[in-house]
């Protein structure tokens, strides 16, 4: 199978699984939302939100891993391959002891997030229950990199459809049977354990080199990997500080209920962002491959290609969630009132944010990432300033208002001009191909919101919706895309499917 196939596959693949998650999720959160009250499932996402910042714990090093494998095995050279293998292993073994002492810890402060004394009990438990769940994924994610550097993504994708299915089926069976939110997270530790258990066991079948040694540890691998990881570590913690530090802003200030509202429109824009980040979620490993070779004309006609699907993508999901979003989270769990305004502000982060992927991914195959890492802390420093001075006022909204500002500012004002300069493209050239996504994604958003008709069932909903993106992304390549980049995009599907 050639390269581009491969790729294409990978996407395809990752997609589907994608849309098995989303599928399911739809299915899941008014359930449990119902089951659980919307207080307690606030206390699930306040647990998953504080959760998430266990992963700074890895230092990045997960980036670091995915690009170093990419690199030795495009170089052929085993020995360091097999270093990166067993000296990683080693740090995300250790880091994952680290993790659970340390959510032993925070259930030990947990009158500090949550006042009533039968909620901070379960805050404990769960704490330590999610807590070891991050320990696992940390120790699959040497596995997970290695199947992605030799782009195997058929078996990591079938590994994570299997652990969505336990994880989703254990919960329904636990809530149904009126175990409670503890359990839910039971679930979700018991099936993250068995899927990465068994995504080790394939590992070590398909790749013969993947040998985890004693002797393979290496104090110099160990700093290399580190000194690129530092850069991906800072850049996290400005991306641990968007979603999840919004989550604690609005459980302290205004109460866990209100944690529950609005993270319904955020589930819906995480889907949006994966479905982006899934569709060129191949692009590092490409770029680090190009980029081992040498190859900088290739890199720029791949980042150019692929700046018209992420904005092009991003742009179709911003809109359709803008006009769509409100009357689908009616008719999927309730109306509230913050919803309408939720979903015309959150939205327009997946313009200034996850449109920018390809970017992003380019910067770390490059490890030129250092300049990204700090723009990233300083949006994410903005971030919570702005949005605690406007909380009190403006309550979720406020927040959501503090989130999109500095996004806004660092990823299409700033960092643009830097990834440019680094493939020595002229900045006009990129941010025309923006500039004319963005007007798009206006006119064609007024005008649709205009003539759109009231909904007032799935019926009448999803056929609306699906006629909408049709529509959307035709005139999208028609007016947008350039006629040379959607020959070398037609050349690129033929290629794919072999034709």
């Amino acid at each position: 199978m050639n390269l581009s196939k491969k790729l294409l596959s990978g996407s395809a693949i990752q997609l589907s699984n994608l849309l098995l998650e989303i599928l399911i999720g739809f299915l899941l959160v008014p359930f449990l939302i119902t089951n659980l009250t919307p207080e307690k499932y606030g206390l699930w996402i306040l647990v998953m939100s504080m959760v998430s910042f266990l992963g700074l714990l890895t230092l990045g090093l997960s980036s670091a891993v995915q690009r170093y494998l990419s690199v030795e095995i495009s170089s052929g050279n085993v020995n360091e391959y097999k270093q990166t293998i067993s000296s990683s292993l080693f740090v995300f073994i250790l880091t994952g002891i680290l993790c659970v002492l340390i959510s032993i810890g925070l259930g030990l402060s947990a009158q500090s997030f949550v006042e009533n004394n039968e909620l901070s009990q379960e805050f404990r438990i769960l704490i330590l229950l999610m807590g070891c769940n991050v320990a696992v994924k940390f120790i699959a994610t040497p596995f997970r990199a290695a199947l992605t550097a030799e782009f195997k993504f058929i078996l990591v994708s079938g590994t994570d459809i299997l652990v969505l299915l336990i994880k989703s089926l254990l919960t329904i069976y636990f809530v149904l049977n009126e175990f409670g939110v503890i359990a839910v997270g039971l679930a979700i530790l018991i099936g993250e354990a068995s899927g990465n258990i068994l995504l080790a066991i394939i590992t070590k079948l398909s790749l013969k080199d993947f040998i985890f040694s004693i002797r393979d540890i290496k104090k110099s691998k160990v700093v290399t990997l580190f000194k690129y990881s530092v850069n991906s570590f800072i850049a996290s913690i400005g991306d641990m500080f968007r979603f999840p530090i919004d989550n604690i802003i609005i459980s302290t200030h205004i109460g866990l209920s209100a944690v529950t509202i609005y993270s319904i429109p955020v589930r819906l824009l995480s889907y949006a962002s994966a479905f982006i980040l899934q569709t060129l979620g191949v692009l590092q490993p490409l770029f680090a491959k190009l980029h081992a070779e040498g190859n900088l004309d290739n890199i720029r006609s791949k980042f150019q290609l692929s700046n018209y699907l992420s904005f092009g993508i991003g742009s179709l999901l911003a809109s359709g969630l803008i006009i769509f979003g409100a009357d689908f989270i009616t008719l999927w769990i309730d109306n509230y009132d913050e919803t309408q305004v939720l979903t015309w502000i959150l939205p327009l982060t997946l313009l200034c944010g996850v449109a920018q992927q390809p970017s992003v991914m380019l910067l770390y195959a490059l490890g030129a990432h250092r300049y990204y890492a700090f723009l990233n802390i300083i949006e994410a420093i903005c971030n919570v300033i702005i949005s605690l001075a406007l909380v009190s006022k403006f309550g979720v909204i406020g927040v959501a208002i503090g989130t999109l500002i500095p996004m806004f500012i660092t990823k299409v004002l700033i960092l643009p001009r830097y990834v440019c300069k680094q493939v020595n493209i002229e900045n006009k050239a990129y941010y025309l191909i923006m500039l004319k996504s963005f007007t798009f994604c206006l006119c064609f958003t007024v005008i649709a919101l205009g003539i759109k008709p009231n909904t007032s069932n799935w019926l009448e909903l999803l056929p609306l919706t699906l006629i909408y993106a049709f529509v959307y992304v035709v005139c999208f390549i028609l007016i947008v895309v350039k006629e040379a980049n959607r020959n070398l995009l037609i050349n690129y599907l033929k290629a794919g499917i072999g034709k």
